[in-house]
């Protein structure tokens, strides 16, 4: 917690230092304990994970997804119908007044 809400930490502006080995170290764990896949759930993880690929202590990678882009493509792929009707403007949306 203290990577993202600590005085140094991603709300206080910063993206690298302490913060992100935090980050680092708790997703080494979660490779050592032979997680494939990690989902950065927090808006603010990306900021400190900019890449897609995380390379373990030990050697081993796991993929790096951003919440946003995951649900998207859950949606696309589990109902391509309504995720390209949602792309389409709702004409009662625009002619409402500001």
């Amino acid at each position: 917690m203290e990577a993202i809400y600590g005085k140094e930490g991603v709300k206080a502006g910063f993206t690298t230092g302490q913060c992100q080995k935090d980050i680092s170290d708790a997703i080494d764990g979660l490779v050592a304990e032979g997680v494939e896949v990690i989902i950065l759930g927090c808006t603010e993880l990306p900021l400190l994970l900019p890449q897609t690929d995380f390379t373990g202590a030990s050697g081993a990678c796991v993929k790096l997804v951003e919440r946003p882009m995951c649900l998207q493509d859950s949606v696309s792929r589990t109902q391509p119908q309504r995720a390209q009707r949602s792309r389409r403007p709702n004409p009662r949306r625009s002619n409402r007044p500001e």
